[in-house]
């Protein structure tokens, strides 16, 4: 992923196209203030549960914890001058920087006193903190503020527990439990459940006890999933998800997470039927939409994935989810571990724009991607991606201008940079920008001298030039790199044939023809061409 000229991971930054099925992650961004809850489930003084150790990920740099000292905005969120310090201090929550969390939602309450997020979110650090009475005069305010934002209540309801309010903190909590609420971020039934449990039996209400503890247990194979997920142990998520669903069928939470870990296993219409149970009870839930829209383009439901795209821009959410899994969206098939980015309404164009460009819609995926880089215009791959649109126009032109203007964008990302270099690639050779082309290609295997794919153009470019010397070097270093190539072999042999050297041209044409069995129906001619 792209970092900013800083150490910080720009949140609004997804990357790569949603086409491979890369299917890494789980929940990051989203268990962070919801394990304050865990934490807290009983008293913040007692040993909590062991959860699973995921600072190999953070040990290996996947992310570094942003903080004031270094900022600079990368969000782009019109008319929400909070919501990068809210995701920030998000993010140092999950990496278990309480402190640094408080200081970036101390800067979005500065920027902006009436985010309810942010008071929220500020709470559950203060509870962390142990600090009670400070969070609870957050959460009144955020209760205030937004009266339907359920987290709110949960966190609230923990407090009014530990502050020995029993009556009040039942009341919360029923609130919440009996809500059917969905939302991954901060999300946390099994821990509710719990506080509940332990106020019912500490008024003798043993049955109702024992009924909320019955039932957390269901909702921790929640946890379970979301464990497993983040452990990258796909089949052990998709399992328990089923057994999750199975047991809560009612439940939009374990539709949504069981949705989406088929997701992740490439179970797209199961995961396509969680999404619509969870849209049919909560027909304003973007997370929904943004995943069904996912599991929809996989099953080749390209209208379907417009109609949801188009739900989400009508329904204009803060966020519109979060792409926790790294298998969704921009980040399906990148190379990316840990995803807590947010996906922004601006996304959502140009995922749009990818369901389009599937359906064989081109102009209209160029419009969604020309609406997304006005919307992000320091976002490379918006640029690529429309010069990709473009070039399969055959707008040459037009991409090429595209292209040179994402170039002078400042990223360090390598992924980034050799997606531009592709399409640059192909439009220098559609124009027959020979010397072009090749110096194109020439920067790609100094940055990756395994990749097979710049030699293979290069040397193609090389037989237009007619130095069959370079040309011949290329085919040499591809078979190098992959003996299974049959373009390999194939090419080498046109060489060896204009060469005048017959018996190697037949032998690596047989070769290829050995690997590939559209070369052996055209083995005969090129024998012919020999003679």
């Amino acid at each position: 992923m792209p970092l900013a000229e800083n150490n910080l991971k720009p949140l609004g930054k997804l990357v790569k196209r949603a086409s491979a099925a890369y299917f890494v992650l789980g929940c990051i961004w989203g268990l962070g203030l919801g394990r304050f809850q865990f934490a807290q489930a009983y008293d913040p003084r007692q040993p909590i549960e062991k959860e699973p150790d995921v600072s190999d990920f953070f040990a290996v740099g996947k992310q570094s914890v942003p903080t004031l000292s270094n900022y600079r905005p990368t969000l782009v969120t019109p008319g929400d001058p909070s919501f990068e310090a809210f995701a920030r201090g998000c993010e140092c929550a999950e990496m278990r920087s309480g402190d640094e969390a408080l200081k970036w939602f101390d800067q979005a309450l500065k920027l902006n006193p009436r985010d309810a997020e942010a008071l929220s979110a500020r709470a559950a650090a203060y509870i962390f903190k142990d600090d009670l009475k400070r969070a609870l005069k957050d959460l009144d305010q955020s209760i205030k503020l937004a009266p339907k934002m359920m987290k709110s209540y949960s966190r609230r309801g923990y407090v009014y527990l530990a502050l020995g309010r029993r009556e009040e903190g039942i009341k919360d909590l029923t609130r919440v439990i009996e809500s059917d609420w969905v939302d991954p971020i901060d999300q946390m039934p099994h821990s509710d459940l719990l506080n509940r449990s332990k106020a019912y039996r500490a008024k003798g209400m043993l049955k109702e006890a024992a009924r909320d503890a019955a039932l957390a247990e269901k909702y921790a194979l929640l946890e379970k999933l979301q464990a497993f997920r983040i452990q990258f142990k796909l089949k052990e998520a998709k399992q328990t998800g089923d057994e999750a669903v199975k047991q809560l069928p009612e439940s939009s939470y374990a539709n949504l997470l069981g949705g989406v870990s088929a997701l992740n296993f490439a179970s797209y219409r199961e995961a396509f039927d969680r999404f619509s149970k969870v849209i049919s009870k909560h027909p304003d839930c973007s997370f929904a939409y943004y995943f069904r829209a996912d599991a929809a383009r996989s099953l080749k439901r390209f209208a379907q994935a417009q109609s949801d795209y188009d739900k989400i821009l009508s329904l204009k959410p803060r966020y519109v989810a979060m792409s926790y899994t790294a298998a969704t969206g921009k980040s399906a098939g990148s190379k990316t571990q840990i995803d807590c980015q947010p996906v922004l309404l601006s996304d959502i164009y140009f995922l749009k724009g990818l369901a389009y460009e599937q359906a064989g819609d081109l102009v209209k995926a160029v419009n969604c991607l020309e609406t997304y880089v006005k919307l992000r215009p320091e976002d490379r791959e918006g640029y690529f991606e429309l010069a990709n649109f473009l070039v399969k126009q055959n707008k040459l032109s037009q991409a090429e201008q595209y292209c040179l203007k994402a170039q002078k964008i400042k990223v360090t990302d390598a992924d980034t940079r050799m997606q531009g270099q592709q399409v640059l690639l192909e439009i220098y050779r559609r124009q027959g920008k020979n010397r072009q082309a090749i110096a194109v290609a020439d920067e790609m295997v100094a940055k990756d001298p395994d990749n097979v794919e710049a030699y293979f153009v290069r040397a193609q470019l090389y037989l237009s030039l007619k130095d069959y010397a370079k040309a011949l070097a290329e085919f040499n270093q591809i078979i190098k790199l992959d003996s299974s190539m049959a373009e390999g072999f194939a090419g080498r042999a046109e060489v060896n044939r204009i060469l005048g050297r017959k018996a190697e041209a037949l032998a690596d044409f047989r070769r290829a023809a050995s690997l590939d069995r559209a070369y052996k129906q055209a083995l005969r001619d090129f024998e012919l061409k020999l003679k």
